[in-house]
């Protein structure tokens, strides 16, 4: 008898290979992927065991060890089990597991979202940044210009004034009669 999902290795290649009568136990376990994309609370997980056990004595020695048999069969029952109770407890854990996945793979989701809006905000604040830097300087220059314009003007007023003051310097008062007579 052959397990489906489990090949057998330890067939003999030749018929001159001897072996000894007695029993071979052969246990194959195949575990069935979830998706992990869905998310609903009702997921189960199916674990499919193969049990297998080849006794190579004759059929006198197999009635005769009987109970010997029975107690191989309760401790290979007892195994199956305490495995079964384990998957069954790691089949909960998985799925704990896979509900924190997916928080915080919406998580990671919403910050990259996040991180690609404040980009966005970053380069347009640049951009009006820029502007606003190039509309500064255009003005500073117009001002510079101003500034120039307004310092000639009030150098000029400055030359006139001395020029003035000066004039008015050299003439003499109609009713200053000094220095006549």
């Amino acid at each position: 008898m052959d397990c489906p999902n489990n090949q057998s290795k330890d067939k003999p290649t030749s018929k001159k290979v001897e072996r000894s009568k007695g029993r071979r136990a052969y246990i194959s376990w195949e575990e069935n992927e979830v998706s992990s994309t869905s998310s609903s609370s009702t997921e189960s997980e199916e674990t499919n065991m193969c049990f297998m056990m080849k006794d190579e004595g004759s059929i006198s020695d197999s009635v005769s060890d009987f109970s010997m048999e029975s107690d191989i069969y309760d401790q290979l029952l007892v195994a199956f089990k305490e495995t079964h109770d384990e998957a069954n407890r790691l089949t909960v854990i998985c799925n704990k597991l896979q509900k924190v996945n997916n928080v915080l793979a919406r998580k990671v989701k919403s910050l990259e979202e996040e991180l690609h809006k404040a980009k966005t905000d970053l380069v347009s604040l640049e951009l009006t940044c820029l502007h606003a830097s190039i509309k500064t300087c255009e003005n500073s220059k117009k001002l510079e210009k101003q500034v120039e314009y307004l310092l000639k003007t009030l150098s000029n007023f400055t030359k006139g004034r001395d020029n003035f003051e000066s004039l008015l310097g050299s003439q003499n008062v109609v009713f200053n009669k000094n220095g006549i007579g």
